[in-house]
């Protein structure tokens, strides 16, 4: 198992919940699911997944119990290598930021990926790798590098800002929106917080 790993253990009643057609929800749903949430802090991942579920059989009657648990681990044992002391780090970061004000982007992706090399768990390394894809509009890649930021570091408000900026820009507007109520929900306003919930919910005529 890796840091940033999520362990979903669950009963029956979930993927077997069925809708008012006789339909079941269905592993296939579940894994999609898992796919598209997968970064989420575990409280979150589990309300919204049991939500899920409730909105899928809407009014037919529940015909079995749901019952989940979800682990994430956020530190994986492993072996201690030698490599860079905090100095050698603390260059790093600063020669990667650096570059990143400069526009170099690509030259400050190399910067902090040396950071990951020696410490796969340094969410501020991932974090500032997200940005300099997003500066290269390379979205989809940043949104990699912001949900591992998350999982790594699930109190990091930057992490859902920019993830939620990310996600936006490749016009998944809903997702967006749900990442944006998290943080305002953990946070309420921040930045240009509000303005940013409201852009999304005119694309999502809500």
């Amino acid at each position: 198992l890796r840091a940033g790993c999520t362990i979903l253990y669950y009963t029956d009643g979930i993927p077997e919940a069925r809708n008012d057609l006789n339909e079941f929800y269905g592993e296939e749903r579940m894994h999609a699911f898992l796919r598209e949430n997968h970064y989420l802090p575990a409280k979150e991942f589990t309300e919204k997944l049991l939500e899920d579920t409730r909105r899928y059989y809407a009014g037919a009657e529940p015909n079995d119990d749901r019952t989940l648990i979800v682990l994430r681990i956020l530190r994986a044992p492993r072996a201690v290598a030698p490599g860079p002391d905090k100095d050698q780090i603390r260059e790093y970061f600063n020669a990667g930021q650096g570059l990143l004000d400069r526009g170099l982007f690509e030259d400050a992706i190399v910067e902090f990926q040396k950071i990951i090399a020696v410490d796969a768990d340094s969410f501020r390394a991932h974090h500032f790798i997200g940005r300099a894809l997003s500066g290269l509009k390379r979205f989809e890649e940043a949104e990699e590098y912001f949900q591992k930021t998350i999982i790594l570091n699930p109190d990091y408000l930057q992490g859902f800002y920019r993830l939620g900026i990310a996600v936006y820009n490749q016009g998944e507007f809903e997702q967006a929106l749900r990442i944006w109520k998290i943080l305002f929900k953990k946070t309420g306003e921040y930045k240009q917080l509000s303005r940013f919930i409201e852009m999304a919910e005119k694309r999502t005529n809500r």
